[in-house]
């Protein structure tokens, strides 16, 4: 474990002093690696705040070119198809329909049109902060059908799901979930089972890590060999995640550290992963821009909520998976 662990994230990581220690730190570390294996470290930050984070606060400048930043499948927004675009597109020129979603959205191009260029052409399309906020607009707009476009990882599963569970109760009917909901999980095996991949370690995503915890990562460390440390969003933070992953690199080891324990335990969150089994379970497979068809890889709607699908599937086509929605794992 890097000495600098013990820094207070709200303190230590504010100090410039410190942060350009970590980086020196990290370069020493990134050179040792770089001697012996004859290329820079590979490192993949496998959740888009991260990505986000890295160039908000100059990571990559920061380090240099000691480490090579692999940006991962994590940003739900970058990884969504145009056909589900497409579709979504087309229940909201329904005339009775508007289309509720997240303003990151709006500008995903579908095959011929983003929800700025529908909503310009007639679509009805609303931004809203959250499911609850879709499920109020139904209730103040009877005479409507709400469509709440459900994107997201785990980190945003729970509040889909307690918002369907409000509509249970409240029995609103005019209120549904075109749900795009994925697993992190999917992903990283697809990545790390291509015989090409040059991934030499993972930052684990924090926000994730909150749901589901730090053990579902166990197979990238297990099973490929690659440390994952789960990470914050603070420069100094990032830098120390770094210099974590790197020194498991440098060591021969492999395995799963959490530098965000504040807000990540190894069992994750047991009251959220409640809501997602009880809402959820693990569809056949879900496609994904860049990545193509992943097995297990998405969500879709328990038989108790299957009224609220705005796409519903014929029951013959429902897959029970024997793995769950917390594993988040493919296995043969």
């Amino acid at each position: 474990m890097s000495t600098y662990a013990g820094l207070n994230p709200l303190q230590g990581f504010r100090d410039p002093r410190h942060v350009h220690a970590l980086a020196r730190a990290v370069q020493e570390q990134a050179q040792l690696f770089r001697t012996k294996h004859q290329h820079a470290p590979r490192i993949m930050e496998v959740c888009g705040g991260h990505t986000h984070a890295i160039y908000r606060y100059g990571l990559q400048q920061l380090v240099g070119d000691s480490v090579e930043f692999l940006h991962g499948p994590g940003c739900p927004v970058c990884v969504l198809p145009r056909a589900r675009i497409d579709t979504a597109i087309a229940l909201a020129q329904q005339a009775d329909v508007i289309l509720a979603t997240f303003g990151d959205v709006m500008r995903v191009p579908g095959t011929q049109q983003n929800f700025f260029q529908a909503n310009a052409a007639g679509a009805d399309i609303l931004v809203v902060y959250s499911a609850l906020d879709a499920l109020r607009l139904a209730q103040r707009h009877p005479d409507k059908r709400i469509i709440f476009f459900a994107i997201g990882f785990e980190t945003t599963m729970p509040g889909t799901a307690l918002t369907l569970r409000q509509a249970q109760r409240d029995n609103v009917t005019n209120f549904f979930v075109l749900c795009h909901h994925i697993l992190i999980m999917p992903a990283l095996h697809a990545l790390l089972q291509d015989k090409d991949c040059m991934i030499d370690g993972f930052i684990g995503p924090g926000h994730v890590g909150a749901i589901i915890g730090s053990r579902v990562y166990e197979p990238v460390c297990r099973d490929y060999g690659r440390p994952l440390v789960i990470a914050g969003f603070r420069t100094g933070g990032l830098s120390l995640i770094l210099l974590m992953v790197l020194q498991q690199l440098n060591a021969g080891r492999a395995a799963i550290d959490i530098q965000y324990n504040r807000v990540v335990q190894p069992d994750g969150n047991p009251r959220a992963q409640a809501v997602l089994q009880d809402v959820f379970f693990i569809a056949p497979g879900q496609q994904w821009r860049g990545l193509g068809w992943l097995d297990h890889s998405g969500v879709t709607l328990q038989p108790a909520y299957a009224r609220f699908d705005a796409e519903p599937q014929a029951d013959a086509k429902r897959i029970r998976p024997t793995t769950t929605v917390r594993c988040s794992v493919i296995r043969s």
